[in-house]
């Protein structure tokens, strides 16, 4: 009588893809052959790893109402002698040695401060012995721009970990500390940055916070008989200083019966008046009308 059912066996570090190890001899269209087609295959299993600075979660059966997650510990991860026990019950789902069958989904998310290699693929699966990727925890790139300084421009060019960003005062204005808005330090490499310069770290803008402040002029020194109006310009913050801030507009005007010597108008810029500002009153005179226009006859 000819074999019907044939078991098929896998070789030690192996699983067979189907739960049922049997063959059947059957009829596939007109020929005789062993089903199912394709017949199962040996797949070998994965080694079960940990993540510097991540956290690994083993999930069984993600989609079923089997579904177990299990925490892989790097303090119970030790390759020469894993033990299973260390992790918890795991029902077969981890094999001797630290090992896991094929299709066995490892998840993978990283602590603060740190992110994936290759944020697109949290999950890895095992394929025949091998992790479909091999996740990696690395420095987190700075998910904003540099924060925003009062009166400065910011340059930089890349947001990712140790990347540098540099503020430069507009014209008129002075680099300062912001003591208000002290950070913490963040331990570097290089402590010897520039005022003004600050750093992604680990996902975080860090260093010594700054703003600018605008430069103050003179105050205006005329004579008596000129009235000035100073217009301050609207973006500027309140000060205790009695001296014009910087982009301070001066209009000067004489009375009735004087003109204007010199420019009409001034504006306080980098710490001084353009045009310089050193208006004077003069009493207007005309010259005398001749005689013969008022008694000019038609």
């Amino acid at each position: 009588m000819p074999l019907q059912k044939l078991k098929r066996k896998c070789e030690a570090e192996t699983t067979l893809t189907t739960i049922s190890q049997l063959l059947k001899c059957g009829l596939l269209g007109n020929n005789t052959s062993w089903i199912p087609k394709p017949q199962p295959a040996c797949n070998q299993h994965c080694y079960l790893f940990t993540v510097d600075h991540g956290d690994v979660i083993l999930m069984h059966q993600r989609n079923s109402s089997d579904a177990k997650l299990i925490p892989i510990k790097a303090e119970a991860y030790e390759p020469s002698k894993f033990a299973i026990d260390k992790i918890g019950t795991s029902d077969g789902i981890i094999l001797p040695g630290g090992r896991v069958r094929h299709g066995s989904e490892l998840n993978v998310t990283c602590r603060p401060g740190y992110e994936l290699a290759q944020p697109e693929f949290p999950v890895t699966t095992c394929n025949d012995g091998v992790w479909t990727v091999r996740s990696k925890c690395v420095p987190a790139s700075c998910a904003t721009r540099p924060p925003v300084a009062k009166g400065a421009r910011v340059r930089f060019y890349s947001r990712k970990h140790k990347s540098k960003a540099r503020y430069e005062c507009f014209p008129g204005y002075v680099l300062q500390i912001d003591e208000n808005r002290m950070r913490e330090q963040f331990p570097t490499e290089d402590t010897n940055d520039p005022k003004g310069t600050i750093r992604c770290l680990y996902g975080r803008w860090v260093g010594v916070p700054v703003y600018c402040e605008p430069t103050h002029c003179p105050r205006l020194v005329v004579s008596s008989l000129v009235d000035v109006e100073l217009k301050i310009p609207r973006f500027a913050s309140p000060s205790t200083s009695s001296e014009p801030v910087q982009g301070t507009f001066a209009h000067f005007r004489c009375p009735r019966g004087y003109h204007i010597l010199g420019p009409r108008f001034s504006m306080c810029h980098n710490g001084s008046w353009t045009p310089p500002a050193q208006p004077q009153c003069q009493q207007s005179t005309h010259d005398v009308i001749p005689v013969e226009w008022l008694f000019r006859i038609p």
